[in-house]
C-alpha cells in the first residue's frame, strides 16, 4: 500500500502533491468568501498571491527550493523570456497581418493611438 503513496526514495509521489495543493488552497478559500460577504473586492492579484503562497508552502513541505518552480534569475532566463515575448508577438501579429492582407479585417483607429501599437512593436524588435 505504501507504493501507491511513496516513491523509491521514500518521498511522497509527485502526483499526490496535486490534490494536496488543492486541499491546501481550499483552506485559504474562506478568506475570499469572507471578503465577499463583507463586500470587499478581492482583486485578481490577491488571488494570485494566495496561489503563490500555497505553492511556496508546498515547496517547503517537499523540502525543495522555490527556484525549482521559478527558475534561476540569470542571463538564460532573460534570453528565454525575450525569445518567448518575440514568439508570442509573432503568433499574434502573423494572423492579424494575414487577415488584414486578405481583406477579412478592417482596422479602425479609436481612442487608442495606432502609434502606441507601432511603438510597442518597434520596442520589441529593438530589444533583440
Amino acid at each position: 500500500m505504501k507504493k501507491i503513496f511513496l516513491n523509491k526514495s521514500g518521498k511522497i509521489r509527485s502526483s499526490w502533491w496535486v490534490p494536496f495543493f488543492f486541499c491546501l488552497l481550499a483552506l485559504f478559500f474562506p478568506i475570499i468568501l469572507v471578503a465577499d460577504r463583507q463586500s470587499v473586492p478581492v482583486p485578481i492579484f490577491i488571488q494570485a498571491l494566495l496561489i503563490l503562497l500555497v505553492t511556496v508552502i508546498c515547496q517547503f513541505l517537499r523540502n525543495e527550493e522555490v527556484t525549482e518552480i521559478t527558475g534561476k534569475i540569470n542571463f538564460t532566463l532573460l534570453n528565454q523570456f525575450h525569445n518567448g515575448i518575440m514568439a508570442g508577438a509573432i503568433l499574434m501579429i502573423a494572423p492579424a497581418l494575414l487577415l488584414t492582407v486578405s481583406g477579412m479585417v478592417h482596422w479602425e483607429i479609436n481612442g487608442f493611438s495606432f502609434s502606441t501599437i507601432v511603438y510597442g512593436i518597434s520596442a520589441a524588435f529593438v530589444m533583440q
